[in-house]
């Protein structure tokens, strides 16, 4: 008898199990209009290899900061800067470990950004702090 392989296998399973459930969860789930990217931010990714620090500073759509990364590639400080047009962020990371990535998202709630980190390519969630 022949077995089917499934389509997904267990540990993309879990993964969508664990990305449903955040998402289920989101306790902050109406953004505002024109939302403040200002104050201090974490978040996590790859089941928490990749943890981001940030806090940032807001002046009209203007956006600056500095920040803290640790992945399993190395870790260090980096600089921000970017922009805020409504519940849209566009963000520029400088490291002197890693150069130059991107971060481009939304504002998903007035505390909770969802948006994809360049360079390494992943969807990153980050969540106001203060």
């Amino acid at each position: 008898m022949r077995r089917l392989t499934p389509l997904f296998g267990w540990p993309r399973f879990a993964l969508l199990l664990v990305l449903a459930a955040t998402t289920a969860c989101d306790k902050d789930a109406t953004a505002p209009l024109s939302p403040s990217i200002a104050g201090r931010w974490e978040g996590s990714a790859a089941l928490g290899a990749v943890r981001f620090e940030a806090t940032f500073t807001q002046s009209g759509e203007a956006v600056g900061g500095t920040g803290q990364f640790t992945s399993p590639l190395g870790s260090g400080p980096f600089t921000v800067t970017g922009t805020v047009r409504g519940q849209d962020v566009q963000l520029v990371l400088l490291s002197s470990e890693f150069g130059t990535t991107s971060y481009a998202g939304r504002f998903t709630g007035a505390n909770t950004i969802t948006g994809r980190l360049q360079d390494p390519d992943i969807e990153l969630k980050i969540t106001r702090q203060d």
